[in-house]
């Protein structure tokens, strides 16, 4: 809207809901094997899990151990599958398909990865910042660099989302607990409630 005055605008930060993340996490119970990567979303050119695939490629020659978990459908499914044999990582990266309730599943990763080349904002990423214990995501919108917790990265660079995510499994205790703090206080300062608030009843 180019002709509004500068002075009119209020940037709001999108927010989440609490309390329906809470009623996620207790639709089903996940037992996971505390070793999965998680990435959300649908299986699109945007949201380049290409990339992600190629950087967890690298990252598995460093931890063996891990697997990487792909939550979501789309019509990148058959040349993303056909990149992981490629990339001969067998049944190291599992392909979900889409959940209507993918909370649990944040919840129990030992990371929860966003690699978009693009977004508006991915609400996605608020949630995984909401329940899960270690955040990556590559710079695809404006205000995720200054995401508290957050390890933030370049877009479309396997190499640096490998080194992100390196870098927050490397986390000290101390770190890696002064990070969760710091994304749960920003989640519960942007849940819905606290946006209604701001957005009609702030005196400001």
């Amino acid at each position: 809207m180019p002709n509004l005055p500068a002075v009119n605008i209020n940037v709001v930060p999108n927010c989440i809901d609490k309390n329906s993340l809470k009623r996620g996490l207790l639709e089903f119970s996940f037992s996971p094997s505390g070793d999965e990567i998680v990435a959300v979303g649908r299986l699109v050119k945007e949201k380049d899990f290409g990339n992600l695939i190629t950087a967890f490629s690298e990252l598995v020659k460093v931890h063996s151990n891990l697997t990487l978990r792909l939550i979501g459908d789309g019509p990148e499914k058959l040349y993303l599958e056909g990149l992981v044999s490629q990339l001969e990582l067998g049944d190291k990266v599992i392909f979900h398909g889409f959940s209507p309730n993918p909370i649990p599943y944040m919840k129990g990763a030992c990371a929860c990865v966003v690699s978009s080349k693009i977004e508006g904002f991915p609400n996605t990423l608020l949630e995984m910042m909401a329940v899960g214990r270690r955040v990556v995501s590559t710079e695809c919108a404006d205000g995720i660099r200054s995401l508290p917790g957050v390890v933030t990265c370049k877009t479309e660079s396997s190499d640096e989302l490998c080194a992100a995510i390196l870098c927050s499994l490397k986390q000290s205790k101390r770190d890696f607990l002064s990070s969760v703090r710091a994304m749960r206080k920003y989640t519960n300062s942007i849940d819905a409630e606290a946006y209604v608030k701001e957005l009609f009843f702030d005196e400001k």
